[in-house]
């Protein structure tokens, strides 16, 4: 759960995200973040929109009670998908539904600043978040430490990073806020 004390700076442009499934479980989870980001009033300060990855299949039988739960954008499930060379791992849908997210946005206007916070889709809200409070800036991603995850250092991250940068890894999840 993340949370902030102070209000959010008023000149900060925040748009939130959530990359999730179609299905069941996600939906549920769907429900509890857009219900906790209007509780706590964090829609008046920031946007929240749920990147679903759902293949054109899924998206026939996928109830619209479900695809009207909050804006959402639709991209490829990229879990079965002949993109990449895994069956059912659904890993990539998180930064490919952010890639193709911002893919779709319309250019700021020069020198306009806008933060993304992607969250897990598991996550609710207590209140507003601040990026600048938290120290995101150009340049900057602010993000937790989770010492648990693995893939730093087990020979993973090299499939796609040249090897002399691996050493600059970090153990991150649950949030990122980028610029």
């Amino acid at each position: 759960m993340m949370s902030q004390s102070s209000p959010m700076s008023p000149q900060v442009n925040l748009q939130v995200v959530f990359s999730a499934e179609c299905t069941p479980l996600f939906d549920w989870h769907s429900v509890a973040i857009f219900y906790s980001f209007d509780y706590c009033n964090f829609s008046a300060v920031a946007n929240l929109t749920r990147l679903l990855a759902c293949s054109e299949e899924e998206q026939k039988k996928y109830p619209k009670a479900s695809m009207d739960i909050g804006p959402t954008f639709v991209h490829r499930n990229l879990r079965d998908d002949p993109l990449v060379d895994e069956k059912g791992y659904p890993s990539y849908n998180k930064p490919y539904s952010v890639m193709s997210w911002l893919e779709t946005r319309p250019p700021r206007e020069s020198g306009e600043d806008e933060f993304v916070l992607m969250t897990d889709a598991d996550m609710v809200f207590r209140s507003p978040v601040d990026p600048l409070e938290l120290g995101a800036a150009r340049g900057v991603v602010v993000s937790a430490e989770y010492t648990y995850l693995v893939g730093t250092k087990t020979g993973f991250a090299e499939r796609f990073i040249d090897k002399e940068i691996v050493h600059k890894l970090a153990q991150v999840g649950g949030f990122h806020i980028f610029h």
